[in-house]
């Protein structure tokens, strides 16, 4: 598997969701996570997955 990009903030993650979620989801099914490691991953995608471009829009000062 080919070394991926660091990203570089949000909106870089944002466009990068799709295979993001999927290393998340990938980790989750990994057997050497904890209970609660698995939980907090699950919620983070239960977040980001809600997470649109609207969202990352700068509010006017």
């Amino acid at each position: 598997m080919p070394q991926q990009e660091p990203v570089r903030d949000l909106v870089d993650f944002f466009d990068h969701w799709q295979s993001e979620r999927n290393r998340i989801v990938r980790l989750i099914d990994k057997p050497v996570i904890t209970t609660n490691e698995k939980k907090t991953l699950e919620l983070m995608l239960f977040v980001l997955d809600r997470v649109g471009p609207d969202d990352l829009k700068s509010e006017p000062n």
